[in-house]
Formats: structure tokens, C-alpha cells, sequence
């Protein structure tokens, strides 16, 4: 399984999170079967050995929204995957000014 992730503008994140979970967002219990990765600076991941199931494809990077992608491993194919991340949450603001 292999992909890109992209901001909200199109351009390319490095050093985003990427890793797997179950379908309905649900943390996988065996750590190796997370695949969990790192973004190159043209914001490509790739994951071998991933066992034929479905997954969810989970991007975050620190200030800006996660993004996600629902795929399928399936034996002897690769997956090219696209995952945009929001823009983010706006800082919070003080009560006191």
C-alpha cells in the first residue's frame, strides 16, 4: 500500500503520521499490523506486508486536521491511496483579554 498526503491547498505533507486502523476508525491491538509510517518530504508513504482486510488509512500531522482514507489490502496488488488533511482548528480563544 503505497500514497500521497496532501493539505488543503494540494501541496504535499511531509512528516505526517500515517497509519492503519480498522474500518470504523477502531485502533488495531496488534502494533505491527498499524504499518505506522512517516511522510517523505513529496509526502509519500508506502506499507508492505499489509494482510489482505479492509482498513481505514489515517494521516495527522501537529496543526492541521486529520484525514482519512477507507481502502482494501488485497494479496499481491499495491494500493495507491490519496489522503488530503483539513486545514486544522483555529487556536482557542482566552476568556481573558
Amino acid at each position: 500500500m503505497r500514497g500521497v498526503v496532501h493539505d488543503v491547498s494540494g501541496r504535499a505533507v511531509s512528516g505526517a503520521r500515517v497509519v492503519l486502523v480498522g474500518p470504523r476508525g477502531r485502533r488495531l491491538r496488534n502494533r505491527r499490523a498499524r504499518h505506522a509510517t512517516v511522510t517523505t518530504v513529496a509526502g509519500s508513504f508506502s506499507m508492505r506486508a499489509v494482510r489482505p482486510r479492509a482498513y481505514r488509512v489515517v494521516a495527522s500531522k501537529h496543526g492541521a486536521s486529520k484525514g482519512h482514507v477507507n481502502t482494501r489490502g488485497v494479496a499481491g496488488t499495491t494500493r495507491d491511496l490519496a489522503i488530503k488533511l483539513g486545514a486544522g482548528h483555529p487556536p482557542k480563544r482566552s476568556k481573558h483579554r
